[in-house]
């Protein structure tokens, strides 16, 4: 049915109109209670309710305001459902696909790769052209954070150079497990909580090799069955240990016990707080000494040995030299018993094999070097009762020495007449006819 004429039934009239269609094309409005249709066509409806299977809206660029208390809603040229207020004010509803459905657009044309949107508002992909198991570019350039681990699937992590995060370190909060793998060429990087390779690691410790244990905080042990147990230790060679906070151990089966101490070779010990050995077999057993040769040994308080085999036995008993023994305290021993310098109450001084005070200290032998230019020197011979003798090791004010070694001609009383420094020294006889042989030696002044 269709009615080109206004219909119009006023409010508070019981009445209802049921047509199966009502077209009011040319007045185009509606006032009633309740209108029951199949189809409503106009340009306005005041009603208190509509009750209808499908309600079509034409496309419109706006909609005049409507009244107070009211809202006007229509659909714009994009189809799109706007509501307008009273004021004037105009808001879109964007639609919003149901869970599950699809957006536009079509799988990765390679498979395999990454899907990528190409719309802002995410709702048409495109193939990416970026595979699956390639992620160059697609990480974060900074701020990323890794939820769970990397598992290399039995390859090799290599070439971390420089990588950076607080502070600019990498921090492995549960440190790296590459089982029999291998790390390389690895820079600027914090272990936190310690690299374990083949061993343990305690936090912040560091172990490298079969069975190399790094057993507290900040300790490092590389080789075979190193261990460094202590805080701050470092046990570096095969078998190496260092078991006390803060020391050293380094070399085939090094051992160092003695906190603050250092062990440096192979079978080297130290068992003193603040030791140090070093040298293969050196053993350094007792606080604040230093044995440092080949078999060397300081095992009293403050005591130095130093050379092949030296040995130490006393307290601040110093030694120097390869195979000699010093077990007197407070001496200096040089070589076998060439200088001891005893302590000061007893006021003597060893030069050679005998014990003497030090203004009456002798030498068992002196030698003086004869070479050109020496303060020595042989065969001096005297020619008319005079010689000239050319040393630039003679000096203004030196005293020279003179010994007659062969009598010849008419011997007199020989001395040093003249002096030219640093250049000679002339040798003169009180005859004329002595032809003597002389040897010399210059004392230098202070």
């Amino acid at each position: 049915m269709s009615l080109n004429k206004l219909c119009h039934i006023q409010n508070g009239i019981d009445a209802k109109l049921e047509i199966g269609c009502i077209d009011l094309q040319a007045t185009g409005n509606i006032t009633s209670d309740t209108v029951t249709a199949n189809d409503i066509k106009v340009d306005t409806i005041d009603v208190d309710g509509i009750s209808t299977d499908i309600l079509t809206l034409n496309n419109q660029l706006s909609v005049p305001n409507p009244t107070v208390g009211s809202m006007a809603l229509f659909t714009d040229p994009s189809g799109i459902l706007n509501a307008t207020d009273p004021l004037g004010t105009t808001v879109q509803y964007a639609t919003v696909p149901p869970a599950g459905a699809y957006v536009v657009g079509t799988a990765p044309s390679v498979v395999g790769n990454f899907p990528a949107f190409s719309s802002v508002n995410a709702d048409a992909v495109v193939d990416s052209g970026f595979s699956s198991t390639d992620i160059t570019n697609k990480l974060p350039l900074a701020g990323g954070t890794m939820a769970g681990g990397i598992d290399m699937a039995g390859f090799m992590l290599s070439n971390l150079n420089n990588v950076s995060a607080v502070a600019g370190f990498v921090n492995f909060q549960d440190g790296i497990d590459v089982s029999s793998h291998v790390i390389t060429s690895v820079s600027n990087v914090n272990f936190s909580t310690g690299v374990a390779l083949n061993n343990s690691s305690a936090n912040g410790g560091v172990a490298i090799g079969g069975s190399a244990n790094a057993g507290n905080n900040a300790s490092v042990s590389v080789g075979n069955s190193a261990n460094a147990s202590g805080n701050g230790a470092m046990a570096l060679g095969n078998s190496s240990i260092c078991s006390v906070n803060n020391s050293l151990a380094v070399g085939l089966s090094s051992n160092n016990s003695g906190v603050g101490g250092i062990a440096l070779g192979r079978n080297t010990l130290n068992s003193g707080t603040n030791g140090t050995a070093i040298g293969t077999s050196a053993n350094c057993s007792s606080q604040d000494s230093i044995c440092i040769g080949s078999a060397s040994a300081a095992s009293v308080s403050a005591s130095i040995a130093i050379g092949s085999g030296a040995n130490s036995s006393a307290a601040e008993a110093h030694v120097f030299g390869n195979g000699t023994s010093n077990s007197v305290a407070n001496s200096v021993l040089f070589g076998n018993n060439l200088l001891n310098m005893r302590p000061n109450n007893n006021g003597v001084c060893d030069l050679g094999q005998s014990a003497n005070k030090f203004n009456s200290a002798y030498l068992m032998a002196l030698r003086l070097p004869q070479a050109a230019n020496g303060t020595s020197g042989v065969g001096a011979v005297l020619v008319a009762g005079t010689v000239t003798v050319n040393t630039t090791a003679v000096s203004t004010g030196d005293v020279v020495l003179l010994s007659r070694t062969a009598n010849a001609g008419s011997p007199g009383w020989a001395a040093v007449t003249a002096i030219v420094n640093g250049v000679s020294f002339t040798i003169t006889s009180s005859d004329a006819g002595d032809t003597s042989t002389f040897s010399w030696v210059i004392i230098k002044q202070a």
